[in-house]
């Protein structure tokens, strides 16, 4: 179940709803975009090796630069990144995040907010990922 593009890539959008900056989120996303590939996740590899940074601190740092010297797939990354970042700034996760999903301690409103956000991150994905609906 996990192993189906869709819902790694659903996944991975919820981790960065915790962590934005999440290292294995952003190259589970970015493997999985068309046009995206080794190159560009070398190319991130090598500068986060040598800012001595993290995956996902090295591929947002290198989108704020626009890429400098990048491969000809940034310009996918780019758009990549700037639709997921929308996305998560239209959803934000509840700021009591030492409370666990499904924990009785959540209030209405933020269980309510919580499932809300779930089916606009499937909606989302289907349209702007153009992923096939669940058979």
């Amino acid at each position: 179940m996990l192993g189906e593009p869709p819902n790694r890539r659903t996944l991975a959008t919820f981790r960065l709803l915790v962590n934005p900056q999440d290292s294995l989120a952003w190259a589970t996303l970015l493997s999985l975009a068309p046009g995206i590939g080794d190159t560009l996740t070398d190319y991130i590899y090598t500068r986060a090796r040598d800012a001595r940074v993290q995956f996902g601190v090295a591929l947002l740092g290198a989108n704020e630069q626009r890429f400098p010297n990048g491969p000809r797939s940034a310009t996918t990354a780019k758009a990549l990144i700037q639709s997921v970042r929308t996305w998560l700034d239209a959803h934000p996760f509840p700021r009591s995040r030492q409370k666990m999903a499904g924990d009785t301690g959540w209030s209405i409103r933020q269980e309510a907010t919580r499932k809300k956000a779930a089916v606009r991150l499937l909606q989302w994905n289907k349209r702007t990922l153009k992923m096939p609906s669940p058979k």
